[in-house]
């Protein structure tokens, strides 16, 4: 009889170890978005037992986390609906032919849907992509406003620039506008067709998602069978979407409005990693980020590039978006008092103020002329004021003229505030040696021959040209020429330059 028991004992013993480590070895993490600012990190985490459960306990000890040599203090782990944060959301809707009208009407619907589900917190941003990409409203949390400009969109487009609808998602998805969510997601329903020719290819999306990457859901459009010509584009996207740290998911024989309303709780129901680094620095260069998870004796590990930023970034950008409309009221409110002037006065002022209009372009004038001479494309150093700056920004960089000059404003490092003037009439060269056309110092990360900026007919170019660091625009990479626009921050190293263009 205890032979029996014993016997008993041990059967079930072998079938509740392989029970507890199977399901150990089920859980998957999976590290989405990475947000730098210095000494704090913020990280999105998702943790799941299987494909669907989510795992509803972890604790920091269970978590290691390095950035490149650095080990980091994890202070927080928490389910994000406790977090009291929102989220950015990013949809990218396909107008062209290529998708059937009753299925576009469901996504629309489904879409809407989504709308309406959106907390106070969130906010939604939507481009639609066919023979371009357009960006039908930027983010917001206007329920009525999105729901009207998505029902203007119908698939009438006769191609699918669906690669270059991802690259601008992406960049779209890491500005640092300090009204938007930090979380940033970006979502498209597509069956991976991109048939614009001389459009971006996959290796240029995977480039792009390699750094500071934003998590990419994809609901795809593989009712089986899938054609042949559609197998790859929907390997190449679930492949997109594991690359971003975000997840493919398939819409075959499923309602679409149960495929969204799903995927709206799955994005929702990560963990937000509160992370601390006192010895990092904020030198713009790329380091990898390295998470690992211990469950029981099991480690599961994920990880991500991420640029390093100086955290006084972004603070200094939203402190020179508000100067601008601070200075303008004072401006107002000096010319109110102007205007309640006795009229005799005005005149005296009037004439005054022409005069030195007048001289003030005129010693411009010389001045230009004199630097013309000396070099087709170099820069020259200038005063800087608000007026300069207003004026700059309400120009259309798209449209100038060939001749149009062009101010680089440093604005950050120990060089805050240094301007510079060009004249580009083909290219300049950007770096840190003096041989260069824009010479940029006090930063050891900016290389000597750091970029070039190329005027086209349709607009001006930028390239890097294989510096240490790398150049970004508006904090997002380059790869190749890439187009920049009237107010823009070129990055260099730890530099950011603004580029705006001046009136003469």
């Amino acid at each position: 009889m205890r032979n029996k028991k014993i016997h008993s004992f041990l059967f079930l013993l072998c079938f509740i170890i392989p029970t507890a480590f199977s399901s150990n070895s089920a859980i998957s993490i999976r590290l989405g978005q990475v947000q730098v600012a210095l000494p704090k990190l913020t990280a999105y985490l998702d943790v799941r037992e299987g494909k669907e459960n989510v795992v509803h306990t972890l604790r920091p000890e269970q978590l290691r986390v390095t950035l490149s040599n650095q080990v980091l203090g994890v202070t927080n782990a928490q389910p994000f609906s406790q977090s009291g944060e929102g989220v950015g959301y990013i949809m990218l809707v396909d107008v062209s032919k290529s998708v059937r009208a009753d299925f576009f009407g469901k996504n629309l619907s489904a879409l809407t849907r989504w709308i309406d589900r959106l907390a106070d917190n969130d906010r939604l941003a939507i481009l639609s992509f066919g023979d371009a990409v357009n960006q039908v409203s930027d983010f917001s949390n206007n329920k009525e406003d999105l729901k009207l400009k998505l029902a203007t969109l119908h698939p009438t487009d006769a191609h699918t620039a669906l690669h270059d609808a991802l690259i601008k998602g992406i960049q779209l998805g890491k500005r640092f506008d300090k009204n938007i969510p930090v979380r940033r997601v970006i979502i498209v329903l597509s069956d991976g067709l991109d048939d614009l020719l001389g459009g971006p290819v996959r290796d240029e999306v995977s480039e792009h998602l390699k750094i500071d990457r934003i998590p990419l859901y994809v609901i795809g459009q593989d009712t089986a069978p899938v054609p042949g010509h559609l197998k790859v584009g929907i390997e190449t996207l679930g492949r997109f979407a594991r690359e971003s740290g975000g997840e493919y998911l398939s819409a075959a024989n499923r309602p679409l409005e149960t495929v969204y309303a799903d995927l709206f709780e799955r994005i929702r129901s990560v963990y937000v990693l509160q992370l601390n680094c006192v010895a990092c620095i904020g030198d713009g260069s790329v380091k990898r980020l390295q998470l690992t998870a211990q469950f029981g004796g099991v480690a599961l590990s994920d990880g991500s590039d991420v640029r390093v930023l100086p955290s006084e970034l972004m603070q200094q950008s939203e402190t020179i978006t508000a100067s601008v409309p601070t200075q303008l009221s004072d401006n107002l409110s000096v010319w109110a008092r102007l205007l309640s002037l006795d009229p005799a006065w005005k005149v005296g002022i009037g004439v005054m103020l022409l005069i030195l209009i007048f001289i003030s372009a005129y010693i411009t004038k010389k001045l230009v002329k004199r630097f013309s001479k000396k070099s087709p494309h170099s820069a020259l150093p200038v005063s800087y004021s608000i007026q300069q700056d207003v004026n700059a920004r309400m120009m259309n960089l798209d449209n100038e003229p060939p001749r149009k000059c062009l101010l680089l404003l440093q604005i950050n490092g120990i060089n805050q505030g240094q301007q510079y003037l060009i004249d580009i009439r083909d290219e300049i060269i950007i770096g840190r040696s003096p041989h260069a056309d824009v010479t940029v110092l006090g930063d050891s990360l900016i290389s000597s021959q750091h970029c070039i900026i190329i005027r086209r007919e349709n607009g001006l170019y930028v390239r890097d040209l294989n510096s240490t660091n790398g150049t970004g625009i508006n904090g997002v990479a380059i790869t190749g020429d890439t187009r920049i626009h009237n107010s823009d921050e070129l990055y260099l190293g730890a530099t950011r330059l603004q580029v705006l263009e001046a009136t003469i």
